[in-house]
């Protein structure tokens, strides 16, 4: 006979103050509960027709799932930025759509 159990972890991760999860940038605040997240769509094919737009948005860590599932990437501060700009760059063209 098999069962199904779900079961619950519990680990720490270190997480650096700038880093990248597949096409999401986050700084992470001073106070450590907040992160900045930053994704750049700028492709606007496919994406667009899944609802998917560049996106800024201030959310508590501990809602970010992906820390826990996906591989953190540690970036500089200077990338950040550059990624920041870009998706405000980005969010600027849709106004013009």
């Amino acid at each position: 006979m098999k069962i199904t159990v779900n079961t619950t972890t519990q680990r720490d991760i270190d997480v650096p103050l700038f880093f990248r999860i597949e096409r999401h940038s986050y700084k992470v605040s001073s106070d450590e509960k907040y992160v900045t997240e930053v994704s750049l769509y700028k492709n606007y094919g496919e994406e667009v027709d899944l609802g998917l737009f560049p996106t800024l948005r201030v959310e508590m860590i501990r809602y970010v799932s992906a820390i826990g599932t996906g591989e953190i990437i540690p970036i500089t501060e200077k990338e950040f930025y550059r990624d920041l700009f870009q998706v405000l760059t980005e969010i600027e063209k849709l106004s013009e759509l």
